[in-house]
């Protein structure tokens, strides 16, 4: 995200490595579970879902964390307003960011 805020032309290796690792971890925590705070849909996957949506625009492709993946599929479906909610800021942020890392 600060490349996208400070607009910077390169990523922090770091910064992406954070980020693949804390989805690393949340694909290893939904390992038999639905949710991600057990087996019912909560303000914790409204939460989450936020969060990694935005991951999903900066990293363009989570099929590395087909759990998370699949997760995030269904808490779109689930929230009821998602799709309305986030496009236009999704497109909006994925947008800059494209602009930004192609500058």
């Amino acid at each position: 995200m600060p490349l996208v805020l400070h607009r910077e032309s390169s990523t922090d290796p770091g910064t992406q490595s954070k980020l693949e690792d804390a989805l690393s971890i949340l694909n290893e925590l939904l390992e038999g579970y639905d949710w991600v705070a057990g087996s019912d849909f909560s303000i914790a996957d409204i939460s989450l879902a936020v969060t990694v949506s935005t991951a999903e625009v900066l990293l363009g492709d989570l099929s590395k964390y087909p759990k998370v993946e699949a997760w995030l599929e269904r808490a779109k479906l689930k929230i009821p307003t998602y799709e309305e909610d986030s496009s236009l800021s999704l497109n909006t942020m994925r947008k800059l960011y494209e602009k930004v890392v192609n500058k």
